[in-house]
């Protein structure tokens, strides 16, 4: 499979922080290849989150294990103007 269909698959199947990081072998392996804390990792996919400082040493930890992530598609997955509206203003806050 060339790199284009990989990319082009990926960010078909990852739509979520949390499908991301299942992508992974374990959470242990990103906070050790992240320098994050087990406990903060585990917190990303409740946020739908990643801390920009970690995004860079994710990329490098993607490539190491063969992860198809791409700083495009980090960066979809954290545009929050893709998400759906909020129903009402108590949802907004």
């Amino acid at each position: 499979m060339e790199k284009s269909s990989i990319i082009k698959w990926a960010m078909e199947q990852i739509s979520t922080i949390k499908s991301l990081l299942a992508l992974w072998p374990s959470r242990r392996v990103i906070a050790d290849d992240t320098g994050a804390s087990l406990d903060a990792v585990n917190k990303w996919p409740v946020q739908n989150s990643i801390p920009a400082r970690f995004h860079a040493a994710l990329l490098d930890s993607a490539e190491r294990n063969a992860i198809p992530l791409t700083a495009g598609l980090l960066a979809q997955l954290h545009d929050h103007r893709a998400l759906p509206a909020p129903d009402s203003e108590e949802d907004a806050a």
